[in-house]
């Protein structure tokens, strides 16, 4: 049996087709591709008129085919593990997940939570915060107004279930990675967004149907909410491992405060903070001046010194860090860094500087798209090649899949303060200059800077160190004052194509600095 495993995909950029390297061997005949289901299956995107097979050289997959949503409106490749269990209905699985998604999904484009989104969650202490987060994704779009954060064409694309286990009297334990596409109504390039995003779910027969009833996402946009519960819980004098659910505070009394009253407190004070934040941001803008286009770039100007530290000056390219944000925003596994979520820790700043890895040239014209440009990636991070080693007191070096056993990058590399530390103080490795640390967006000052693609934005909620959160700017035209405008790649959730605003009214943060990357210097 063969299975259609063709994506849908983005248009490659011209810029990109002429720095394509060996390593990346394209086919330009459109075709649909299939795969022998019996085989272990790769992921495969159709670029275009152009097919790029895109996978990591470490993650094969095993078997995969093509499932539809229970009302039929659109299909979804489900991709099970190399190994699997004869006891276990990945199918039944994966159809629970897809619709949950897509009800999740229609509910934030029809800003109003579908009734269908019941049949495949239970409301429970585990759930409750995503079904909290839901509604207020859809309110901060009511209240801002005017399609800002608007999205439309919804899809699940993926479910990749990555465990699945059913033990006694217990609920079935998954780990999947989810695949959603969408595009912003407001977008003129009508670009196709997708994100990905890893859960830890648990399914159990509720009133008669398989549901959702325990979830969890390491993603950003839970950090400070999960933080306020936690909050609300020792305000409180209740533990964690202590707080009653909802059957337990009704035989105790109605004085029992519970886990979903934490995260229900939680959400008000978000409400809240959006509020104050969209009637401030008014007021500001209303303030600023005219766009500033002339930030300092100049070698001169960079506070770290000359560019001539070590034996190579290299140009930074800014579209080639924001298009490999692009191609690799909503992949788990890039073929060539380990990723950080593995290891207990966010993998937002690991992936920016992946980001500035490319922007410096860090592939040596192997590209990497495909396996082979995959490998000779691996083996020049593995060398340090663009890269600052351990020996130097200030090392940036990402952990490369040459060493399969996942490791740490360095600190400056995979840390938010460290890397804006490192880029904006040293003379080696990549450097920058760093604009409106410790301002809102929507600044009178800040929201005048002009933002450009390959840029690096850090965001935080309270505007002191250390900031929270990395993303690579994609597109943008604009000033940092219209977040609606700029539109970014980022891990942890991870994201191809993500307006700013988003990221902001999503995380609650608002306060958001800059670097502008100028060359850097590097050993042969």
């Amino acid at each position: 049996m063969s299975v259609r495993t063709a994506r849908a995909g983005r248009v490659l950029p011209n810029e990109f087709v002429a720095q394509r390297g060996p390593g990346d061997q394209l086919s330009h005949k459109k075709k649909d591709i299939h795969i022998d289901k019996e085989k272990p299956m790769r992921a495969t995107r159709l670029l275009c008129v152009t097919v790029i097979l895109a996978l990591s050289m470490l993650s094969l997959f095993g078997s995969g085919a093509l499932a539809s949503n229970v009302d039929g409106s659109a299909q979804y490749e489900v991709i099970l593990p190399a190994t699997t269990d004869s006891s276990v209905d990945y199918s039944a699985i994966a159809s629970v997940i897809a619709d949950y998604f897509t009800q999740y999904y229609r509910s934030l484009e029809q800003l109003a939570i579908t009734p269908e989104l019941a049949d495949y969650i239970a409301d429970t202490d585990e759930t409750h915060l995503y079904l909290c987060a839901l509604q207020y994704g859809i309110d901060w779009r009511k209240e801002v107004g005017g399609d800002i954060g608007a999205i439309a064409d919804t899809k699940v694309e993926s479910v990749e279930i990555k465990y699945a286990a059913q033990y006694p009297a217990k609920p079935l334990a998954v780990r999947a990675y989810v695949k959603v596409a969408y595009r912003y109504v407001t977008d003129k390039t009508r670009t196709v967004a997708k994100m990905g995003d890893l859960w830890e779910i648990e399914i159990d027969n509720v009133d008669g149907a398989p549901k959702i009833t325990s979830m969890n996402s390491e993603a950003s946009d839970y950090g400070w909410t999960k933080d306020l519960v936690a909050d609300n819980l020792r305000r409180h004098s209740v533990s964690e491992s202590t707080v009653l659910d909802d059957t337990q505070a009704s035989r105790e009394g109605s004085a029992a405060y519970t886990k979903k009253n934490a995260i229900d407190e939680a959400y008000a004070t978000m409400h809240t903070w959006m509020v104050t934040t969209h009637r401030d941001s008014l007021a500001n803008l209303a303030l600023a001046t005219a766009p500033v286009e002339g930030l300092p770039e100049d070698e001169a100007s960079y506070s770290g010194g000359g560019v001539s530290a070590l034996s190579v000056t290299v140009p930074y390219s800014g579209s080639s860090a924001a298009i490999y944000g692009w191609f690799m925003g909503d992949v788990q596994y890039s073929g060539i860094f380990h990723n950080m979520n593995d290891l207990g820790q966010g993998d937002c700043t690991n992936f920016v500087s992946q980001c500035l890895w490319v922007g410096y040239g860090g592939p040596n014209g192997n590209g990497y798209l495909t396996p082979g440009a995959q490998a000779a990636c691996a083996l020049l991070v593995w060398q340090n090649f663009r890269q600052i080693g351990s020996s130097d007191p200030t090392p940036w070096w990402g952990a490369s899949v040459y060493n399969p056993l996942p490791r740490y990058a360095s600190n400056h590399w995979m840390r938010v303060d460290e890397l804006y530390s490192h880029v904006q103080s040293t003379s080696k490795g990549p450097r920058g200059t760093h604009h409106n640390s410790g301002r809102t967006w929507y600044d009178p000052i800040g929201s005048t800077y002009a933002v450009r693609p390959g840029n690096v934005l850090q965001l935080d909620q309270t505007g002191l160190a250390p900031y929270y959160h990395s993303v690579m700017v994609k597109d943008s035209s604009t000033t940092l004052g219209h977040p609606e405008d700029i539109y970014v790649s980022q891990h942890s959730g991870n994201y191809s194509y993500r307006q700013l605003y988003d990221v902001i009214q999503s995380s609650g943060l608002n306060y958001v600095r800059m670097l502008r990357m100028l060359s850097g210097s590097f050993n042969n």
